[in-house]
């Protein structure tokens, strides 16, 4: 999966051209993926007890992007326009305000960076039928690249501490992990 996660992202790729029968089931699979995604954010909300209103107002903008009719409708026009898999409009589409965000002089808007980041690959994995969970037996240490916002609401009670290569003080993660 990591590989096709690589290959979605290269610019220079070949990709073979959908005829119209096609662009109909990309587009259903990415309704599916969206309605997942809402759905997977919604238990989630539903399953947490906590008085901390930074938790349900990150996960209710993540609810939002994913409601919001504009940028499924520019995903949508882009898999009918470029005749493209879901997964490859999807993250074409989501990388433009990615981006935009990663070049902002604000330390708080790139520190969004990662809320989008989080969408992008709840979405993705939803297309690809992929699920990640960080799982540890006894007190672990979790090192990763980045941690998201949502995997930091399903961390196993063994993990005591996170080491990651990118995200701010003001991330949601680290919001969370305090």
């Amino acid at each position: 999966i990591s590989s096709l996660k690589s290959k979605l992202s290269t610019k220079d790729k070949i990709i073979d051209k959908l005829n119209s029968d096609d662009i109909i089931n990309e587009v259903t699979r990415l309704d599916q993926a969206f309605q997942k995604s809402l759905n997977q954010l919604r238990e989630l909300k539903e399953k947490i007890v906590t008085d901390n209103t930074v938790i349900f107002e990150f996960l209710d903008s993540h609810i939002a992007l994913l409601k919001d009719r504009v940028f499924y409708s520019e995903v949508v026009d882009f898999i009918r326009d470029e005749h493209c898999n879901a997964e490859f409009a999807f993250q074409n589409c989501i990388d433009k305000y990615i981006n935009n965000l990663k070049v902002s002089k604000s330390i708080f808007l790139k520190d969004r960076t990662s809320d989008i980041l989080d969408i992008k690959t709840r979405v993705l994995d939803n297309l690809l039928d992929y699920e990640l969970e960080y799982r540890a037996k006894r007190s672990t240490i979790l090192v990763v690249n980045e941690l998201l916002p949502t995997r930091v609401l399903n961390l196993s009670s063994n993990i005591r501490g996170i080491i990651a290569l990118h995200g701010g003080k003001t991330s949601h993660s680290a919001i969370l992990c305090k």
